[in-house]
């Protein structure tokens, strides 16, 4: 009988899985292609050859709307124990970045980009 609990408390421990889970949010963008922002010439278009269409547009004022390219990205480590029939996710290192752009007129008139772990 021993050797049956320790081979079903084998199995048991042995049920235990370690997977791991790609996810993002927001669309990519190449930060490359920053530096052919010009304030004041590069227009709405130019943007969007750049970037392609912006993750967001909000209005700040009447004349005033910022447009965001955002991109999270990482990875989550799922470990499922049936013995405890429960799910713990954690994430693993978050990376992010960010070009905000302030636009008036279909022109950008200044801009700022940030990256890094989340």
């Amino acid at each position: 009988m021993t050797m049956i609990k320790t081979l079903l408390l084998s199995l048991l421990v042995a049920s235990v899985v370690a997977c791991s889970h790609s996810y993002s949010v927001g669309n990519d963008f190449s930060e490359d292609k920053i530096s052919q922002i010009t304030e004041g010439q590069t227009t709405t278009s130019g943007l969007i050859s750049l970037f392609g269409e912006p993750y967001s547009k909000v209005m700040i004022s009447e004349t005033h709307e910022k447009w965001l390219y955002f991109l999270a990205s990482g990875q989550t480590k799922e470990q499922k124990s049936d013995a405890l029939l429960e799910d713990m996710t954690t994430p693993a290192e978050p990376k992010h970045k960010m070009l905000s752009v302030l636009v008036s007129g279909d022109v950008v008139t200044s801009y700022g980009y940030v990256e890094g772990i989340l």
